[in-house]
Parts: C-alpha cells; structure tokens; sequence
C-alpha cells in the first residue's frame, strides 16, 4: 500500500515558530518504530496552511520505503479505446502501471496517481490507430506531473506509440 501523509493548518502559520515552542510530529512505523515522516522531513514545520507532501510505501511485513506521487493525466480524444500507457523502469524489464483505455474514456479526462521509488523511469503513451490523441478526432493530451510541475505531455503524434524518459528522486550511484 501507499501513502501520502501532508499537514494542513487551518490558521497558517505551520506548526513551527512564531507561536510559542517548536511543535513537531511523528509518524512511525508499527514495523520497527521507525519514523516514516516527522516535521523534519516536511518544511522543518515552517509552512502556511499546507505542508509539502510525504509519500511512502508500507510492504507487507510492514516495512517502509519512500516513493513519489507522479500524476499521469489523459485527455482521451474521440476513440478512447485506442489509447494506452505503461510506466516502466529503463531496462523495462519491471512494469509500474498499465492502463488499457476503453470506448466509455471517449473525450473524458481521467487522472491516475502512480506511486514510484526514486529512479530513472519510461512513459510510453499508445494509439492503436497511430493518429495519437489530437487533432484529426478530438483534443485529446497527456500531460506527467510531479509536485504540480508538468514533466512532459503532448498528444500530437503519428506512430503506435511514444515515449519519454524521466528521473523521480536522487539516484544513488549516478
């Protein structure tokens, strides 16, 4: 399972400074007692109204690793169907996520969050019909999206399918 976990404050002035002592939060795993996300790794407790975001991921035997929150949005054009994608590694040789479209996404924006470790990643965005997702049939795009910044996108293309490559976090080695 994955998890987000943000701090909201409704009088904004975060959890930090002005307002008496330092405040701070913890949350730890059940696990091993290990913290997952404290006020240290979020902003330090200096925020407004909101926090940066903390992902992770709560394997089975309750361990945890952190993981990133990719948005991939689809506009589908006319012939929703058509239209596909996959997140993979670079070696591809381990899939993240697969969406197969069907006729009912027909001119329909659906957003998917995909949740990713850090590493360097492929997105390969398919049109059965080789007509991609704008113009001829629609205004459709694709646009991938980390903490509100657009990654790459697009919808203009004539081949079965495109790609594009990307890096999600530090990569320890590179």
């Amino acid at each position: 399972e994955d998890y987000c976990f943000q701090v909201l404050d409704s009088f904004g002035d975060g959890i930090c400074c002005s307002q008496g002592t330092q405040g701070f939060f913890q949350v730890l795993s059940d696990y091993n007692d290990k913290v997952v996300v404290s006020s240290d790794s979020l902003d330090g407790g200096k925020f407004s109204f909101e926090s940066k975001e903390s992902c992770f991921h709560v394997n089975d035997d309750g361990s945890t690793y952190p993981v990133h929150k990719v948005k991939v949005k689809i506009l589908h054009d006319k012939f929703g169907a058509e239209t596909a994608w996959r997140i993979t590694n670079v070696e591809e040789d381990e899939l993240f996520m697969m969406v197969e479209s069907d006729r009912e996404k027909s001119n329909e924006l659906v957003t998917t969050n995909v949740f990713l470790p850090p590493g360097s990643y492929i997105f390969t965005i398919s049109d059965s019909a080789s007509d991609g997702l704008c113009c001829a049939y629609g205004r459709g795009k694709y646009s991938v999206q980390r903490e509100g910044e657009e990654l790459f996108g697009g919808g203009k293309f004539e081949l079965l399918e495109i790609g594009h490559t990307f890096i999600i976090g530090d990569i320890v080695g590179l």
